[in-house]
């Protein structure tokens, strides 16, 4: 007579295999999203370095138009400071949020504009993400340029109203990756702060 599992041993076998499964999956999806996220770092940190290559050359950041978020396409033509330009891994089925109107945004690279901030006379700071190259001429003033990702949320919203993503809030948190330059200072917004 030979003898098989019993209906119980088959059941805490199964029981078992689903904890295991339960524990895994999430920490395989989390792994995945940290690695996009150390992967954004990394090429954030890139495009800094070429970005202020070109404004060693230039004598200005790669200039960025009114309305518009220019792709960095001038960092790999003429001059190759960038082989290619990266592409950012949460941009895939990405939206752009306006007064809580979510937009599609299609998947590319990563995005830069010029920000040009400075102190009113009444003490409020201003960013502003629409000036050109005359930022030189505005007394004052500290130019910076913003690069960014969608991040985990996979949204961006408009006017900087979004926090900086941190992994500490949860994996899949809100807020977007940002590196701004030079230097990565990021102004906290204030009660005076126009934007």
């Amino acid at each position: 007579m030979r003898r098989g599992f019993t209906l119980i041993e088959l059941l805490i076998v199964v029981a078992i295999i689903a904890i295991l499964a339960a524990i895994a999956v999430p920490n395989y999806l989390q792994a995945q999203t940290r690695a996009r996220v150390a992967r954004v770092q990394a090429d954030l940190s890139s495009l800094v370095v070429a970005i202020e290559a070109y404004m060693t050359d230039y004598g200005h950041y790669p200039p960025t138009t009114p309305l518009q978020y220019t792709r960095l396409n001038k960092l790999t033509t003429p001059v190759a400071y960038l082989a290619r330009l990266p592409w950012d891994p949460f941009s895939k089925n990405a939206s752009w949020v306006e007064s809580g109107v979510a937009t599609p945004f299609p998947e590319g690279p990563y995005h830069y504009q010029n920000l040009v901030v400075w102190q009113q006379a009444d003490g409020s700071v201003y960013l502003d993400y629409l000036w050109q190259r005359r930022w030189q001429s505005f007394a004052r003033k500290t130019f910076w340029y913003s690069t960014y990702s969608f991040g985990p949320d996979r949204d961006v919203q408009a006017q900087w109203r979004e926090p900086t993503y941190d992994p500490s809030n949860g994996l899949i948190s809100d807020g977007d990756i940002f590196l701004l330059g030079p230097g990565n200072y990021f102004i906290q917004k204030g009660p005076g702060m126009a934007i």
